[in-house]
């Protein structure tokens, strides 16, 4: 069983005011679920607050980190308020668990991780912190002590100094937090010196077999690729009006090289050989994208998790887009955990491969406060033309383009 996000909720951050929730279906059936709405209705802010949530979870224990306090700006009051991000997830073992935080510029201002409880369906807390500091009393048992708080700096979540002292609760909350991917065009280097993609295919061979194999499906030509660490020119490096310890660090992490593999035909089209091309030099803007979204996606199918894929489908033909659908619906390899795809898009055709619990509307109120409105809370019918009925603006979440 893998671990499995349930709901994020979003408060006061970016163009969210009051608490958003985005639901994700109570069971694993339920494998895509797309975003709609007009440009700048806060469809990004859900994937920056998603990948907000997971990185502090992640980092925050660590001596360089700054609390990400990007409240909403446009209510008087608020932006003095602070931000909170909430997860509803099922873990690895079957635990039903909700994790919440909230956070100024400085300090985490609140902190509490609730557990259902398998016989009567309540909610219990298993570690509540307070702004002034203090965990009740109970969180002892699960390993919360005020020790624990006591080592853990006022910018840093209990969970992730807990995860240091191997804090079975904490692990919970760190194994969701690690199961999400965010992909969108703010997506930086992994490590620092390779996109994020690149390094999962170093690492896994397995992965590199079935994205060659994927693509070979999708007509892209592509019969392979390599990876290798190259070093980086002094003199290249000479011409950039960076700092020396920066240049001392490139040169000693130096960069990878990445290449795709393309056949050489004859005049009557037979093979004859192979050539290698600069991936980023030489493949086309569709293409490089296309890697970004895909490989991220097949690693999640072969080992369970959840993919948020940002402006899903831009620059990527319809078919492709459709193709990615039915590797979420089908599941993973035999014996595998399935995996969950969230993604924001203005593919507006992709609806009509849509059930009406896979399609969540995202919008601006008048007091531009984005709002998520799931489909199924509009009385829409299952038989429904979906995408007819949103371009002819009966569901809303469409721009108002004055004639």
């Amino acid at each position: 069983m893998r671990t499995e996000l349930l709901s994020f909720e979003v408060e006061n951050y970016r163009s969210f005011c009051e608490a958003q929730r985005l639901e994700l279906g109570e069971d694993s059936s339920r494998g895509v679920t797309m975003l709609f709405g007009p440009n700048a209705g806060g469809k990004s802010n859900v994937a920056k607050a998603l990948a907000c949530f997971c990185n502090a979870i992640v980092n925050s224990a660590n001596a360089s980190w700054h609390l990400p306090y990007d409240p909403f700006l446009l209510r008087e009051g608020w932006d003095n308020r602070p931000c909170k991000l909430t997860a509803r997830f099922v873990s690895s073992d079957g635990k039903y668990l909700e994790y919440s935080f909230s956070f100024t510029a400085t300090a985490v201002t609140h902190e509490r991780l609730r557990e259902r409880s398998a016989n009567s369906k309540k909610m219990k807390t298993v570690f509540e912190r307070d702004e002034a500091g203090i965990v009740n009393s109970a969180a002892v048992r699960s390993g919360f002590s005020n020790s624990l708080l006591a080592k853990t700096r006022p910018d840093t979540l209990l969970v992730s100094k807990g995860r240091e002292d191997n804090v079975a609760y904490a692990n919970y909350v760190y194994e969701l937090a690690s199961s999400i991917v965010v992909i969108s065009d703010e997506m930086g280097m992994d490590g620092g010196r390779s996109p994020y993609f690149v390094n999962l295919l170093k690492r896994d061979e397995g992965l590199r077999s079935a994205t060659v194999d994927f693509l070979k499906k999708c007509d892209f030509a592509i019969q392979g690729f390599s990876i290798e660490d190259v070093s980086i020119p002094g003199d290249a490096l000479d011409a950039l009006p960076l700092l020396p310890e920066t240049k001392a660090a490139l040169v000693q992490s130096g960069a990878t090289a990445f290449k795709t593999l393309h056949v050489i035909r004859d005049s009557e089209q037979s093979v004859v050989g192979t050539r290698e091309l600069d991936f980023w030099g030489q493949e086309s803007t569709g293409t490089q994208r296309f890697f970004r979204e895909i490989v991220p996606i097949i690693d999640a199918i072969r080992r369970g998790g959840t993919v948020y894929v940002d402006e899903f489908g831009t620059s990527v033909h319809a078919e492709l887009s459709k193709t990615v659908l039915r590797l979420f619906r089908e599941g993973g390899e035999e014996g595998r955990a399935r995996a969950s795809l969230i993604a924001c898009t203005q593919n507006l055709a992709l609806m009509s491969k849509l059930s009406r619990e896979e399609i969540v509307l995202v919008d601006k109120t008048m007091a531009e406060e984005s709002r998520i409105t799931p489909l199924t809370n509009l009385s829409v019918r299952s038989g429904e033309a979906f995408e007819k009925r949103y371009r002819a603006g009966l569901y809303g979440a469409v721009p108002i383009v004055e004639q």
